[in-house]
């Protein structure tokens, strides 16, 4: 079972990688549950799209 993330929750992905700020929760094009994630890297912001079952909250 998947957690159920809000926005503006800290989640990381469950194999590892920088923090990241959830924008928004919706279906994709294809249906899919999707987690559209935010986060700053190198001074860049970047953005992109999640399943859920891939994301834990950040501890």
């Amino acid at each position: 079972m998947s957690e159920e993330f809000q926005p503006g929750d800290v989640v990381v992905l469950k194999s590892g990688g920088p923090k990241m700020t959830v924008d928004q929760i919706g279906d994709d094009q294809f249906q899919r549950r999707m987690v559209w994630c935010d986060w700053i890297e190198a001074n860049k912001k970047f953005s992109d799209t999640f399943p859920p079952t891939s994301l834990k909250l950040s501890t």
